[in-house]
C-alpha cells in the first residue's frame, strides 16, 4: 500500500492510498469513514474497477 493523502476531523476520515496487487498492479483506492461516539459507524471503499477487469487469471 502507498499512501496519497489522509484527511479528516473528529466526524469523518478520507484516506486515498494505491494499493499495490499481484495480479492488478497498483490499484487506486479510496476510503471513507465516518466517526461517531468514538467509533467507526460507517466504512465506505471505492475503488478504479477498470484496472480489474484486464487482470490476468492466476493459475
Amino acid at each position: 500500500m502507498r499512501m496519497i493523502a489522509a484527511f479528516g476531523d473528529d466526524h469523518q476520515a478520507l484516506l486515498m492510498y494505491d494499493l499495490m496487487t499481484k495480479s492488478s498492479g497498483a490499484l487506486s483506492c479510496a476510503k471513507h469513514l465516518t466517526i461517531s461516539e468514538g467509533k467507526i459507524h460507517s466504512d465506505k471503499l471505492t475503488f478504479d474497477s477498470k484496472k480489474l477487469g484486464s487482470a490476468k487469471p492466476r493459475n
